[in-house]
């Protein structure tokens, strides 16, 4: 059976302001490799910022196929 969106526990985070991250600042991003699935832990990749712009934010976190869309977090969340 599909899951309707309003069936889903809404989740939300605060947007940091851009200019408080630094190069080289410790960050994590999360994905759903094929798509959100309800039960299954996205995976989570470690790194660091590597450049920041106006808009904008490099990691170096490894990304394996599939990996995209999914927020990038600092070591406070």
């Amino acid at each position: 059976p599909r899951t309707r969106r309003a069936d889903l526990e809404q989740v939300n985070a605060l947007i940091k302001d851009l200019s408080e991250l630094k190069v080289g600042d410790w960050c994590f991003v999360c994905s759903h490799p094929g798509g959100f699935k309800q039960g299954r832990t996205p995976p989570v990749r470690l790194g660091r910022i590597t450049q920041t712009g106006e808009r904008t934010i490099v990691t170096d976190c490894i990304l394996v196929g599939g990996d995209s869309g999914g927020p990038v977090f600092d070591m406070h969340g």
